[in-house]
């Protein structure tokens, strides 16, 4: 059922009716109802299984790797080549839910557990690269303004906030595959531009070249 629900929003049927999804699997449209309760549940697992894709793809991407700046360009990589592969199953993860169209209650993806719960586990396995980044770092003149866990954590959301707007924003308006280089080359300066800042403000220069033991640190990559 929701195989042949993600089959269908993956080929650009941005909003398929709960009985095109019933039709797609080969089952009655009551059944779908009698094993979700309702759209929203229904919608809210075909999330959980997108979600479940794109981590599979993303989490090697964000295992330890030789330095800062290659495991920054290696998950920007996976994660915007994903999206141009799947746009329309980000537009899905990221914009309102079809419901409204369908005479039933609308609910924003800003409401998904599933949404969230991933946003934050990416930004708490950042939040551990970014931490042993700055232990790593070679301490500075200036007082430190942050601390370093601190400073990991807040980063660690900045980058999330930042990844999420700039992609938004180039799959609904410039999805043109031409561009997809820019995209990453742009977010992996970026990221890498903020790990330097960041760093500075706990009192430490980071050189994102070096390589880092990650394991070494106690980080064993995304959970």
């Amino acid at each position: 059922m929701v195989d042949s629900a993600i089959e269908l929003l993956d080929s650009g049927n941005d909003a398929p009716s709960v009985a095109v999804i019933a039709k797609a699997a080969g089952v009655p449209r009551s059944v779908v109802y009698r094993l979700f309760g309702s759209r929203e549940d229904l919608e809210e697992s075909i999330r959980v299984s997108i979600i479940d894709g794109l981590m599979t793809e993303l989490a090697p991407a964000l295992e330890p790797s030789d330095s800062i700046r290659s495991l920054i360009h290696e998950a920007t990589t996976t994660y915007v080549g994903w999206v141009a592969v799947h746009p329309d199953l980000h537009r899905f993860l990221t914009a309102t839910s079809a419901s409204a169209s369908h005479g039933e209650h609308p609910m924003s993806t800003a409401g998904s557990q599933a949404v969230e719960r991933t946003k934050q586990l990416i930004a708490s396995n950042l939040a551990g690269i970014a931490a042993v980044a700055i232990q790593a770092g070679s301490p500075k003149q200036e007082v430190a303004t942050l601390s370093a866990h601190d400073t990991a954590t807040y980063l660690a959301d900045a980058l999330v906030g930042i990844f999420d707007t700039v992609v938004n924003r180039w799959i609904s308006s410039h999805p043109q595959a031409s561009a997809q280089d820019a995209v990453i080359g742009f977010l992996s300066s970026a990221a890498c531009g903020m790990v330097g800042a960041a760093a500075r403000t706990a009192g430490v220069k980071v050189n994102l070249d070096r390589p880092l033991h990650l394991r070494d640190f106690g980080f064993t990559g995304i959970q």
